[in-house]
């Protein structure tokens, strides 16, 4: 089997004098999946925003340690976390679409995640449908990077969100319409 190279400093920080990816590399740069995961699990406040800004190569190497954080017992009662990746997985595919598309399958395995072991996370009741409303904004913007808009730029800003009314998504345009999130309206 094959091992895959770690990811560079240039990877990690594209712009070298970005100090939120410096942090990223001090905290990454030459560590495996393994070792990040362990770093979560040391302090998944201060090393899970590391994913909001290292480069998007990086980010599909280790989005693996997120996934593997939240299926560990270390996760227990760390719901905040959870819903902060799923937003972070959301901005991220705004921001670099198809560089990160092969990352979509281990972020929808953690979206699917979260919300099964929403009592395990800690959620109280009343986050329920909060957490629901990020994993449907998240799925929008997969769909949106597999069938762009045709002026070929997503359709998400940062007021954009989905309603609990119609379970739409406002902001998309005519691309959901009032069908909601899959089309079929509740």
């Amino acid at each position: 089997m094959k091992k895959e190279p770690l990811p560079t400093g240039e990877q990690l920080n594209p712009c070298p004098a970005d100090l939120d990816g410096q942090d990223v590399v001090e905290n990454l740069l030459d560590k495996t999946v393994a070792e990040a995961t362990a770093l979560l699990e040391e302090n998944s406040c201060r090393y899970s925003q590391d994913y909001g800004h290292m480069g998007p190569e990086a980010f599909v190497f280790y989005v693996e340690a997120l996934a593997n954080y939240l299926d560990s017992r270390g996760s227990d009662e760390d719901g905040d976390f959870a819903y902060f990746m799923i937003r972070t997985f959301t901005d991220r595919l705004k921001w670099d679409g198809m560089e990160i598309a092969a990352a979509v399958p281990t972020m929808r395995r953690f979206c699917a995640r979260a919300v099964a072991d929403f009592e395990r996370l800690g959620f109280e009741e009343k986050y329920r449908k909060r957490l629901g409303r990020r994993v449907a904004e998240f799925e929008v913007a997969v769909g949106l990077l597999e069938c762009p808009p045709a002026s070929g730029r997503l359709a998400l800003g940062s007021g954009d969100q989905v309603t609990e009314e119609r379970g739409g998504f406002e902001g998309a345009g005519p691309l959901l319409g009032a069908g909601g999130v899959d089309g079929h309206g509740e």
